[in-house]
C-alpha cells in the first residue's frame, strides 16, 4: 500500500465511521422537552436493570463496562473498577437531581460503598 492510498483509506475510515456509529431510526420530536432526558434515561433504567457487574456468581453493585443494546449481554473480559465508573456516577447524580428519583442516587452509593469497603488496608 503506498502513502497516497494509505492517506485515502484513513480519510474513509474517519469519514465514514461517524456514520456508521448510530444511525438514527427514530427522530425525536424536537419541541419535545425531554428529547434528551429520554434517551438517557432509557440507558440507565437498562444499566441498572441489566449492567450489574457479577464476580464469580454473586452480584456486585458495580456496573459493567459495556452491554449489548439487543441482548443485554454483558461484555466479560473487561473488569470494572471504581475509576471507570466516573461517568456512569455523574449520570446516576444528574438523573437524581433532574428527576428527583432517588433509586438513581441509591445505585451510585451502592457502588462506591462497596468499593471503600472493600479497599485493601495499607
Amino acid at each position: 500500500m503506498t502513502q497516497k492510498d494509505a492517506h485515502r483509506f484513513a480519510f474513509a475510515i474517519l469519514f465514514l465511521y461517524p456514520i456508521s456509529i448510530c444511525p438514527a431510526t427514530v427522530i425525536p420530536d424536537p419541541t419535545d422537552p425531554n428529547r434528551y432526558l429520554n434517551p438517557v434515561r432509557e440507558f440507565t433504567d437498562n444499566m441498572l436493570k441489566y449492567g450489574w457487574d457479577p464476580y464469580g456468581s454473586k452480584r456486585t453493585p458495580f456496573f459493567v463496562k459495556g452491554l449489548n443494546f439487543h441482548s443485554h449481554e454483558r461484555i466479560k473480559w473487561i473488569l470494572p473498577n471504581l475509576a471507570s465508573q466516573q461517568n456512569m456516577f455523574c449520570t446516576l447524580g444528574g438523573l437524581t437531581r433532574i428527576t428527583g428519583d432517588m433509586n438513581f442516587r441509591q445505585a451510585e452509593m451502592e457502588a462506591i460503598g462497596y468499593a471503600f469497603d472493600r479497599e485493601p488496608t495499607l
